[in-house]
């Protein structure tokens, strides 16, 4: 999943995914933090990372979450990643738009080794954010239309050429 927090203005991206018996953050600066994340009834968050133990006050309603951190709040909305195997696409590795939207981010270059199940691109539809994962592990040909597009349900975002 994909964790949007702005803080102070500021937008900070963090990907979570599952990784061995717990979670892993890939954190903006590119480095990966693995971790065990367990919410309280009294309204905490406890996080075991590997040198410490932290519990924070964390409150979640309407699809929002809010942390104490730092002396701060921050505020945050989970997304979604949209399964590879919900995305139509080709026999050739083509990534497909799975709804009308607007191609708010791509996250590759053409040339760029990807893996399956990566995130390629993120689409925009009713102030929903899905991420867009590769079909396929392969190469990244060609990016067919530009971050900002509105396209339509099925419009063909991403050529990718498919590991043999």
């Amino acid at each position: 999943m994909r964790i949007r927090a702005v803080h102070e203005g500021v937008l900070v991206e963090v990907v979570v995914e599952r990784h061995g018996g717990g979670l892993r953050a890939l954190l903006p600066d590119g480095t990966q933090r693995a971790f065990q994340a367990t919410r309280t009834d009294d309204g905490f968050l406890i996080m075991e990372l590997e040198d410490r133990t932290l519990r924070i006050p964390f409150t979640s309603e309407r699809g929002e979450s809010v942390f104490s951190w730092g002396g701060h709040a921050w505020r945050f909305r989970a997304e979604e990643a949209v399964p590879a195997a919900s995305v139509p696409r080709d026999a050739g590795g083509a990534l497909h738009a799975p709804m009308t939207g607007v191609l708010a981010r791509v996250l590759v270059s053409e040339g760029e080794r990807v893996a399956a199940g990566q995130p390629l691109a993120v689409l925009e539809s009713m102030k929903v954010m899905a991420t867009l994962e590769s079909p396929v592990s392969g190469v990244v040909r060609r990016i067919n239309v530009p971050a900002g597009s509105q396209v339509a349900q099925d419009a063909l975002l991403v050529e990718l050429e498919p590991d043999r």
